[in-house]
């Protein structure tokens, strides 16, 4: 006959916890990464037909020097935004009633916007720069966008980093948003927008700056600039969502 110690039992109990939480944040961002992609398929699908017809008009027309296709590239970063308020506000009710816990919830969910920056930021990018390069096959200049968020010349690989960093803050941010509205209503979630979109607003301010755009000029590398801004924007992100979500009701 054997007998099971206290000790013996926590240690079962807490491994056994562990699991079941790593399998609910493993849910979590798997169905967040999926539906994303698969609701992006149609997005994807319209970006490339409107980048296509912004490129073909001018070719038909006649026109010599086009306009980069990075002059489209916040499309993507809207769409995460839009993807992080809807998805992660419908599952969380549901998650919380089906066993899981607000950590695996906010874990998931940081996660996934892991995932989808590297992914859909890479994506765009390589759409981008995919269409610049056969515009130029073509015969056809690509006159370059001003600023930092560009996909040829000397900012190309600095522009990668922009189009990764902005997607996971668009998506985080878009999760936090999602967030308060659910615990707050329509009213009060619209009255705290300016606050639940600071993190946002400040990775893009800190990409403009970078990009020496508008009025603040820094002393500082480029990269430095948009690292630390998209860094302080995403945390930021992060932060709000753990506040917002670790005492959220289960309705």
């Amino acid at each position: 006959m054997t007998t099971t110690t206290p000790d013996r039992t926590a240690a079962a109990r807490a491994t056994f916890v562990a699991a079941a939480e790593r399998r609910a944040a493993s849910a979590v961002t798997w169905n967040l990464v999926g539906a994303t992609w698969w609701i992006g398929a149609w997005f994807w699908a319209i970006y490339v037909a409107v980048l296509a017809f912004q490129a073909a008009v001018p070719i038909l027309a006649g026109d010599t020097a086009l306009r980069s296709a990075a002059g489209f590239f916040t499309a993507p970063w809207i769409f995460l935004f839009v993807m992080g308020i809807v998805l992660l506000a419908q599952m969380s009710r549901l998650h919380l009633v089906a066993g899981g816990t607000r950590r695996t919830l906010v874990h998931g969910g940081w996660r996934a916007a892991a995932i989808v920056a590297v992914t859909f930021g890479a994506a765009g990018w390589l759409l981008l720069a995919l269409v610049d390069l056969v515009v130029r096959a073509l015969g056809h200049d690509v006159r370059p966008v001003d600023g930092i968020l560009v996909t040829s010349g000397s900012g190309t690989w600095l522009a990668l980093v922009a189009h990764v960093l902005a997607s996971g803050v668009l998506f985080t941010t878009g999760i936090l948003v999602g967030h308060v509205y659910r615990r707050l209503g329509g009213w009060r979630g619209t009255f705290m927008l300016p606050l639940t979109l600071l993190p946002a607003a400040v990775a893009l301010a800190a990409f403009e700056v970078a990009a020496g755009d508008g009025p603040l000029v820094l002393d500082a590398p480029a990269w430095l600039v948009v690292l630390i801004g998209g860094a302080v924007g995403w945390l930021l992100a992060a932060w709000g969502t753990w506040l917002v979500v670790r005492d959220a009701p289960v309705e």
